[in-house]
């Protein structure tokens, strides 16, 4: 069966279009626009290409030659380009006029451009050249677990893998026919029919991608305090009660440690609410830089965080509170002058057998109250080792409102 030129060529050019037209409409409104950008500028590079495949007949052939596969170098130099940029890498101009120059070189060469098989070999492996550079990008970003970043790895490689085939075709002589079908062999034009699947499967894929990255994001917009960076008071009641379930699984012990810094009101008052949340930040990330491996940091309030601490006893709780307390304080001198300030912190402990939320926030709001009235800047215990009923399934208890305390 011979596949009409005209028709395999203009089936290519729709679907370059409307994924070329998706793309750069999508980046308007998407974070990742720039990148979106770049992929609509490769298919719409790409249409333009299949366009001058199409009117084969019509122009010269050089100009079909040349110029389609210079265009089509580029287009995937394009798509290549806005990867780098998705992965947040900047990106490299060079590969796209350097894979054009040494086509058009080549071409300027009387003895190449003669050769159908050596335009076909070296133009099918620039694109296997371009396309494992795809695929490479991807893997670099694995990192950022993405539902559709894995297939179009595969789409990539297996594009590179059909170019690479391609070229196999060309030595063993089968080479494209100009009369009017777009193979002489059905196992070469299944190869060039496979690059129609993988253009429509690696622009869904790409467009996939990107709004699965914006979700992501949203979700953890949603998870997250926005001054801090740390989990919000929802997120860390949801989770702290789902650590705590699987403490009280595991047999191990649990800590609760609840901060709030010192004579907070005080600095907003004196220095305004940027200086506040210069302070509040400061301590997050102090926090944050103290935590073991596991440990969990939540913002409950304005000046208040909680720290949850799975498998630590008691002492190992104060410990961690003590440094996080000192860091505090020896970075707020350093870099707050005359707002710097001091923290106080109230730890509680749970046996292993039941732990509840509710319950350990209210042992260790105790027990900050007590470093309050005891003269700030300083941890302590509360000597109470929480007994309690299990937690609901969704881990989370709500929070008890804490005794009034003293700022």
């Amino acid at each position: 069966m011979r596949l009409d030129y005209f028709t395999f060529a203009f089936t290519g050019l729709l679907i370059a279009v409307l994924m070329g037209g998706a793309m750069l409409v999508s980046a308007r409104h998407s974070k990742d626009g720039a990148a979106l950008g770049w992929w609509g500028a490769g298919y719409l590079t790409n249409a333009l290409a299949i366009g001058l495949f199409a009117i084969r007949g019509s122009v010269t052939e050089a100009a079909v030659i040349i110029g389609a596969n210079a265009l089509l170098l580029s287009g995937s130099a394009f798509i290549w380009c806005g990867l780098r940029r998705f992965e947040g890498r900047p990106e490299s101009f060079w590969v796209g006029p350097l894979a054009v120059l040494v086509w058009l070189g080549l071409c300027a060469v009387p003895a190449f451009y003669a050769s159908i098989a050596a335009r076909v070999i070296v133009a099918s492996l620039l694109a296997a050249l371009l396309s494992a550079m795809w695929a490479f990008e991807l893997w670099r970003g694995r990192d950022e677990r993405l539902p559709s970043r894995r297939p179009l790895m595969v789409v990539a490689a297996l594009h590179a893998t059909c170019m690479v085939v391609r070229i196999g075709f060309a030595i063993d002589g089968h080479l494209p026919s100009i009369e009017g079908s777009v193979d002489v062999s059905h196992v070469s034009q299944a190869v060039d029919l496979s690059m129609v699947f993988f253009a429509v499967i690696g622009g869904l894929l790409l467009v996939s991608m990107s709004k699965e990255r914006a979700e992501r994001v949203q979700r953890d917009i949603a998870r997250v305090d926005g001054l801090t960076g740390v989990l919000n008071r929802g997120t860390f009641t949801a989770e702290g009660g789902r650590l705590l379930a699987t403490a009280r699984r595991a047999g191990t012990s649990v800590a609760l440690v609840v901060f709030d810094i010192d004579r907070f009101k005080r600095i907003n008052d004196t220095f305004g609410h940027p200086t506040g949340d210069r302070v509040i930040r400061r301590f997050a990330a102090c926090a944050t830089e103290s935590l073991r491996e596991g440990d969990m940091l939540g913002r409950i309030g304005g000046e208040e965080f909680a720290v949850l601490l799975a498998g630590a006893a008691p002492q190992e709780a104060m410990a961690v509170a003590e440094r996080i307390r000192t860091a505090f304080a020896v970075a707020t001198r350093e870099h707050d002058g005359p707002a710097a300030t001091t923290v106080s912190g109230g730890v509680a402990c749970a046996r292993a057998q039941d732990a509840d939320l509710a319950d350990l926030m209210m042992q260790a709001d105790r027990a900050l109250y007590r470093a309050k009235r005891m003269g700030r800047d300083r941890i302590v215990a509360d000597t109470t080792i929480v007994p309690i009923g299990p937690t609901t399934e969704a881990g989370a208890a709500p929070v008890r409102p804490r005794p009034d305390s003293v700022a």
